[in-house]
C-alpha cells in the first residue's frame, strides 16, 4: 500500500466566489419593464448592459444572480452621478434598479461604471451605456421668412430652412409644402432636401414645371413647411414674393384701330396700361412716320457734358416668327464718327418694341466745339430674316450750352503808374471774357445810368476775403462818345466771423497729488478774422463730463476742478489769443479717473442769438443735439455707437439777423470697450494617448465685437479661480493665440480626464486701461490608457507544514454512485473510433485525499494597472516545476492552472509525489500587438500524513499454523 500524503498550499485566498455564481448578472425580465435594457456579458464574465434615455418610469435595470442574505450595495464610480442605481427586491429575485432619466450624450462615449458589493462575499463591476433615441422635435430656422423667386425662373430658389435635430436616430423624415387656403400648391413647391451631420437638413424649395411662376396670376405664396420625424414633428410658415420682370405688352384700355373723325377739330384719348402690373413702368405714345412723306426724324436736345436718354423710339413689323425680329443701330454720315458718343438699348427688337438712345461720352459732348453745336446721324433697323428690309429714321441732336467755362482777364501783365500819380489814377483796366454764350459776369456794385449813383449788390463785400476793391465806370452819350474812370473802394470791417479754438491734441496725464496752481497745458489758443474782436476763454461745465472706469460722474464730483487764466505767460505765437488751463481746487481721483473738458472761446463783441445744426452724408441728426449756446451733447436717443459710426458730420448755422455763416464739423467717436469677447470653439480636442510626446491639445478662439485694438484684442489664460493646481502643472495656453499645449507626458493613472477653464480677456495688456471683459468656457482633455504595465503578482507565503494532529482522518467507508439508475445512449452504426457516444457520472462521497488528482488546492491571483479590458484582463499558465527536495523529477502535468481564473490543482494522483517543489506560474495579459508579462515562484508542498492502519502480512487472516510437540524452548531468556 502506498504511503498518506497530505498536501498544503499556504499562499493567501479570496473568500470562494461561488456564493455569487457565473453569470453574475441576469437580464431584467420583469413584465412592461421601460428602457428596454439589453445584457452582454463576454467569455471573461465582463458585462455591459444598455438602456434607453429619457425614462421616466422605475426602469428595472438587470437581475442580480445572488440567492444569499448578505447586504448587497451599488454605486456609480467617477465624480458624476446621474443614475442614482438602487437596489430592490422583487418576486424574491434581486434587481438594480433608477427612477432617474438619463439623457444621451453623444460626446461621452465611455460607458457608465457600476460597482456592486456583496458584503463578506465579493464585489464586481457593470458598464452602462445609454441609448440615443428619437424623443426630440426637430427645429426649423428660416433663411429668409419673406423670400423672393422672380417669376419665370424655375428650379431651386433661395429659400432655404434649416433644420436642426439633436437626436443621432431620426426615422420617418418627412417634409410637406402645402397652403391652408387656394389654390394647391403641391405641384409648385417641392423641398430638396440636403442630409447635413447627423439628423440636421437643408431643405431647399423648388419650383416645379418649365416655366416657373407667374406674377400676374399669383403674386404671393403663403406656404406651410410641415416636417415628421418618427413621433416628433415642426412646423413653420414662408412667405414666397413673386417678383414680377417686363414680361407682358402694354394693354390698351381701349381699341384705337376704329375711329370716325370728323372734319372739325377731334381729340381722341388713347389710353393703355403696363401688361406686367408689378412694374407699370410709364408708358410714352408715338405716331412713328410722318404722314406726308413717309419719313422718320427725331431730334434730342440736351445739356452738354451730361448722361441723357431719348426714350420710348417705337419700332413695328407686322411679321412673325424670325420675320418679325430685327436688329437696331446708329449709323454715321461718311468721314463722321458721332455713333461712337451713343448706344441704342436694346438692339434687337421683334415685332412692336421700345427703344433708347442713351448718351456714352458725355465728356466728349462740347457745346464750345463747333461741330458739337448740331449734327446728325441715322437710327437703322434691319429685319434678320432679309437684309434688305431696312427702315432708317434720321437723328437730329442739338446741344444746349451750360455755364462749364472759367471767364478769363485778356490783359493781366505788369502795369507802369509815375510816383506822383494822384488818387484814383486809372492804372489799368481789366477786360475779362467767358466763352459761354449766355453767362453773365457779376459784379459787387451797380451804377444807376441816369443818376451816377453807385450801389452796392447785397452779399457780395467781405472784409476778411477782399480790404479794397478798384472800380471802373464808364460813362456814353447818344453820339456814342464816352468816357471811363475808376475809384477806390474801402471795405469797413465788421465783427460778423466767429472766432476759432486751438487746444493740443490727445490725453493729458495728471498725478493725483499734484497742488492747486499747477498748469496743466499753455497752449489752448484762438483765432479770430475779425479786427475787433475781444476774445475770451471759459470752461462750459455743462458741456464736460467725468468718468470712474467707464462710468459717468455727477457733475458736483468734478465741477471747479480747473480753470482758464487768460493772464498767464501762454503761447501766443501767431494767435489773437492764449489761456492757461489750472488746478482750481484738490483732485479726488477716488471719484473720477478720465474728465472731459469742454473749453470755449467766446468773442465779447458779438451778438449770435440762435443756433442750428443739420445732418450731412447721411449721418442720423438724433445722435447730437446743440443749445443755444452752441454746445453739442449726446442726443436724446442715446444711439452713439463706434461699432455703427466712427465719424459724425454736421453742419452748425449760426443766426446773427440776416447773418447766417454755418460751418461743418466732424465729430470723432471714440471706441470704448463696451463688448465683452466671445469665446467660439465648440467642442472638446480629441483623446491624448498616455506617454505621447507634450505638444499642441487645442485652440482656443474668441471674437469681440469692438472694432478698434485693445478693445477686440483677446488675451487667453486659465481660470484658477474654477482649475485645480494640477492643470498649471500638465498644460500651457498661450496668451496671444489661445493654443494650449501639455508641458510633460500624461499618465492615464493618475489622471483619464481633465477640465480646464480657460478665461479670454480683452483690453488686458494695455498699460492704461480701466477696464476689462471676460468670457471662460471649459474644455475637457481625455487620456487614452495604453498597454504599459506589467501583471503583478500577489505576495506568497512561505510553505509551512500543519501540526499531524489538525489533519482529519477520511477513511474509504463510501462506494461511488451513479446519479442515474438507467442510461440510455445513442450512437450511429456507422461511428469511428474515438466519437463521444455519452457520458456517466459517478460520485465518490469520500473527502479525504486518498485520491487527490484533480483537486484543488490553491487560486493565484495577478493584477494589471492599465483598464482597457485586453489591457488588464490576465491568462495564467504554468512554465515550469522544478523539485527541491522530492525524490524524484516530477512530470510537467503534476499540476494544472485554470488560464481565467488562476486556480491551481493536481493535476494526477500525488501518491509516491511527497516532496517541496517549485513551481513557476507566467501573468500575460491579452493584447496582442503588445502583450505584457510577469512570472511568479510558488512553493507547494507534498507531505505525508498517517492516514493508514497497520496491517498483519502474515499470517493471513484464516491461516491455519501447525506446531510439532516436544520442541525444544527456544531462547527463553527474551
Amino acid at each position: 500500500m502506498m504511503a498518506p500524503i497530505l498536501l498544503f498550499f499556504l499562499l493567501c485566498t479570496a473568500v470562494s466566489a461561488d456564493e455569487w455564481p457565473y453569470p453574475r448578472f441576469l437580464p431584467a425580465e420583469v413584465e412592461n419593464n421601460p428602457g428596454h435594457a439589453e445584457l452582454k456579458c463576454d467569455s471573461d464574465n465582463n458585462c455591459k448592459v444598455t438602456i434607453d434615455e429619457a425614462v421616466t418610469e422605475l426602469l428595472y435595470i438587470v437581475k442580480l444572480n445572488y440567492k444569499g442574505g448578505a447586504s448587497v450595495t451599488v454605486k456609480e464610480l467617477g465624480d458624476t452621478h446621474y443614475l442614482k442605481p438602487e437596489i430592490k427586491l422583487f418576486g424574491g429575485d434581486m434587481y438594480i434598479v433608477t427612477n432617474t432619466p438619463q439623457k444621451y450624450n453623444p460626446r461621452v462615449s465611455a460607458p457608465l461604471s457600476l460597482y456592486i458589493t456583496i458584503e463578506s462575499v465579493t464585489s464586481d463591476y457593470l458598464n452602462l451605456l445609454v441609448r440615443d433615441i428619437n424623443n426630440n422635435s426637430p427645429i426649423l430656422t428660416m433663411k429668409d421668412q419673406v423670400c423672393p423667386v422672380e417669376e419665370n425662373s424655375p428650379g431651386i430658389t433661395s429659400c432655404i430652412i434649416m433644420l436642426s435635430d439633436e437626436d443621432t436616430v431620426c426615422d420617418g423624415f418627412q417634409v410637406q409644402v402645402f397652403t391652408s387656403g387656394s389654390p394647391d400648391v403641391s405641384d409648385v413647391f417641392v423641398p430638396n432636401v440636403k442630409n447635413l451631420e447627423k439628423c440636421d437638413k437643408e431643405i431647399t424649395l423648388v419650383v416645379q414645371g418649365d416655366k416657373g411662376l407667374d406674377y400676374e396670376k399669383q403674386r404671393i405664396y403663403k406656404l406651410d413647411i410641415n416636417v415628421t420625424d418618427g413621433p416628433n414633428g415642426a412646423f413653420e410658415r414662408m412667405v414666397v414674393d413673386v417678383v414680377d420682370m417686363p414680361d407682358m405688352p402694354p394693354v390698351w384700355e381701349m381699341s384705337p384701330t376704329k375711329n370716325l373723325v370728323e372734319e372739325t377739330d377731334y381729340v381722341m384719348k388713347l389710353e393703355a396700361r403696363d401688361g406686367d402690373v408689378g412694374l407699370n413702368i410709364p408708358l410714352t405714345y408715338s405716331i412713328n412716320v410722318d404722314g406726308d412723306n413717309g419719313e422718320c426724324s427725331l431730334t434730342m436736345e440736351f445739356e452738354e457734358g451730361t448722361i441723357s436718354t431719348l426714350d420710348n423710339i417705337i419700332i413695328k413689323d407686322m411679321d412673325e416668327g424670325n420675320n418679325g425680329t430685327y436688329s437696331v443701330y446708329l449709323k454715321d454720315e461718311p468721314g463722321k464718327n458721332f455713333k461712337d458718343l451713343f448706344r441704342v438699348i436694346p438692339n434687337v427688337g421683334y415685332q412692336n418694341a421700345s427703344f433708347s438712345i442713351s448718351v456714352t461720352e458725355p465728356a466728349l459732348l462740347d457745346y464750345e466745339n463747333e461741330e458739337m453745336k448740331h449734327f446728325t446721324f441715322e437710327l437703322v433697323a434691319e429685319e434678320h430674316a432679309n437684309n434688305s428690309h431696312v427702315e432708317r429714321c434720321e437723328v437730329t441732336v442739338n446741344l444746349i450750352d451750360v455755364n462749364d467755362e472759367n471767364p478769363q482777364f485778356t490783359n493781366i501783365g505788369d502795369q507802369n503808374v509815375t510816383e506822383n500819380a494822384p488818387d484814383g489814377t486809372l492804372i489799368t483796366t481789366l477786360i475779362a471774357i467767358d466763352k459761354d454764350e449766355v453767362d453773365i459776369l457779376n459784379t459787387s456794385v451797380h451804377v444807376d445810368e441816369s443818376s451816377g449813383e453807385v450801389t452796392a449788390i447785397g452779399g457780395k463785400f467781405d472784409h476778411e476775403m477782399q480790404e479794397t476793391m478798384i472800380i471802373q465806370v464808364k460813362v456814353q452819350d447818344t453820339a456814342n462818345n464816352f468816357a471811363t474812370g475808376q475809384f477806390v473802394l474801402h471795405i469797413i470791417d465788421e465783427n460778423d466771423t466767429p472766432p476759432n479754438i486751438f487746444i493740443p491734441f490727445g490725453r493729458v496725464l495728471i498725478p493725483e497729488n499734484y497742488s492747486v496752481g499747477y498748469v496743466v497745458t499753455q497752449e489752448i489758443r484762438a483765432n479770430d478774422l475779425d479786427t475787433s474782436a475781444d476774445l475770451h476763454f471759459h470752461i462750459n461745465w455743462d458741456g464736460s463730463s467725468a468718468t470712474q472706469q467707464g462710468t459717468k460722474q455727477d457733475l458736483n464730483v468734478f465741477m471747479g476742478t480747473f480753470a482758464v487764466n487768460d493772464s498767464c505767460d501762454c503761447k501766443k505765437d501767431d494767435y489773437k489769443a492764449c489761456s492757461c488751463l489750472q488746478i482750481n481746487k484738490p483732485l479726488d481721483w477716488s471719484n473720477m479717473d478720465t474728465l472731459y473738458l469742454n473749453i470755449t472761446v467766446t468773442d465779447e463783441k458779438t451778438d449770435v442769438n440762435a443756433k442750428d445744426d443739420s445732418a450731412i452724408n447721411d449721418t442720423p441728426l438724433d445722435l447730437v443735439k446743440i443749445d443755444e449756446n452752441g454746445i453739442l451733447t449726446v442726443g436724446e436717443s442715446n444711439k452713439i455707437d463706434y461699432e455703427a459710426y466712427q465719424k459724425l458730420f454736421y453742419s452748425v448755422t449760426a443766426v446773427d439777423g440776416d447773418f447766417h455763416p454755418y460751418v461743418n464739423i466732424t465729430i470723432e467717436v471714440e471706441d470704448i470697450n463696451d463688448n465683452p469677447p466671445r469665446i467660439t470653439s465648440k467642442g472638446n480636442p480629441d483623446p491624448i494617448k498616455e506617454l505621447s510626446e507634450p505638444g499642441s491639445v487645442f485652440q482656443v478662439e474668441s471674437e469681440d465685437d469692438d472694432v478698434s485694438k485693445p478693445f477686440n484684442t483677446p488675451t487667453y489664460m486659465f481660470d484658477d479661480s474654477r482649475n485645480g493646481p494640477v492643470i498649471r502643472t500638465l498644460f500651457h495656453i498661450d496668451n496671444a493665440t489661445g493654443v494650449i499645449t501639455t508641458i510633460d507626458k500624461l499618465d492615464y493613472l493618475k489622471g483619464s480626464e481633465y477640465d480646464v477653464w480657460v478665461l479670454v480677456r480683452d483690453n488686458f495688456l494695455n498699460l492704461d486701461a480701466s477696464n476689462s471683459l471676460t468670457d471662460f468656457a471649459k474644455i475637457t482633455v481625455k487620456v487614452l490608457d495604453v498597454n504599459n504595465h506589467h501583471p503583478e503578482f500577489q505576495e506568497p507565503k512561505e510553505c509551512e507544514a500543519s501540526p499531524l494532529e489538525e489533519v482529519k482522518k477520511d477513511i474509504n467507508n463510501h462506494g461511488p454512485e451513479f446519479n442515474q439508475s438507467i442510461y440510455e445512449l445513442h450512437v450511429p452504426e456507422n461511428s469511428t473510433s474515438g466519437i463521444k457516444i455519452g457520458s456517466v457520472i459517478a460520485v465518490d462521497k469520500k473527502d479525504g485525499p486518498g485520491n487527490n488528482n484533480g483537486s484543488f488546492i490553491v487560486q493565484v491571483q495577478a493584477t494589471d494597472q492599465d483598464t482597457e479590458p485586453d489591457f488588464k484582463d490576465v491568462l495564467y499558465s504554468i512554465t515550469d516545476i522544478i523539485s527541491v527536495t522530492a525524490p524524484k523529477d516530477p512530470p510537467n502535468n503534476l499540476f494544472t492552472i485554470d488560464e481565467n481564473s488562476g486556480k491551481i490543482q493536481a493535476g494526477m494522483n500525488l501518491s509516491g509525489y511527497i516532496g517541496n517543489y517549485n513551481i513557476t506560474v507566467m501573468g500575460r495579459n491579452k493584447d496582442k500587438i503588445t502583450p505584457q508579462n510577469t512570472s511568479q515562484s510558488f512553493t507547494i508542498c507534498v507531505q505525508d500524513i498517517n492516514d493508514h492502519s497497520p496491517s498483519i502480512i502474515f499470517p493471513t487472516d484464516g491461516q491455519i499454523i501447525q506446531l510439532q510437540e516436544k520442541v525444544k524452548q527456544f531462547n527463553k531468556e527474551n
